[in-house]
This record gives structure tokens, C-alpha cells and sequence, in this order.
């Protein structure tokens, strides 16, 4: 059900008053076009940043919020995470998440 990332993991990089985001980058020999998606890509980093903060208000360490925001990440899809409705698999998606990140627990 996950998905994998091309060339590296996605992510914000604060400095300072500018935030870096890195994106899974195609190469040079991709044959890229505009799409007028890019708005809709954003969805990707702040779906993951609130994942994570929702995890850290709950107490959880910030190695314990990013890893259950990588994982329930990949377990959603775009369209999932633009809407509004929780999916029926919520509980068996955060299940599954927790025990990818307390593979010993």
C-alpha cells in the first residue's frame, strides 16, 4: 500500500524566515511539463507537518511524530488527504503506522 520516493524522502527545511521545500526530483531527463498542479503538491508536505504536530501536541518525541507522519503518509493517497471525510480504515491505518514505527511494542 506504500508508496515509494524517488531520489531521497520530501520535506520542509526551515532557515530562518525561508522554508526549503525538497521534492522528489524527476532528473534532467524527465519530461516535464506544467500542470498547473502545483498548488495541489503543497498538499504533500503540509498534510505530513500538521500529521506530526497533531503527534507532538499528543506528547509524542519528534522522532516518534515524524515517523508516524512518514508512515501514515504513505498510506494515504492525494485525493485522501484533500478531503474533508476521515477514510473508514482510519483506526486500522494509525494501527498499522504505530506498529511500523514500535516494530517492537
Amino acid at each position: 500500500m506504500g508508496r515509494r520516493f524517488a531520489r531521497g524522502r520530501p520535506g520542509l527545511a526551515p532557515l530562518g524566515d525561508t522554508i526549503t521545500v525538497r521534492a522528489c526530483d524527476p532528473g534532467v531527463d524527465a519530461d516535464a511539463e506544467l500542470t498547473g498542479q502545483g498548488a495541489r503538491a503543497l498538499i504533500l508536505p503540509e498534510s505530513r507537518t500538521f500529521m506530526a504536530a497533531d503527534e507532538l501536541r499528543r506528547g509524542r518525541t519528534l522522532e516518534q511524530a515524524r515517523c508516524l507522519a512518514d508512515e501514515l503518509m504513505a498510506r494515504y493517497s492525494i485525493d485522501e488527504l484533500e478531503s474533508f471525510d476521515a477514510p473508514q480504515d482510519l483506526e486500522e491505518r494509525m494501527a498499522a503506522a504505530e506498529a511500523a514505527c514500535n516494530p517492537t511494542a
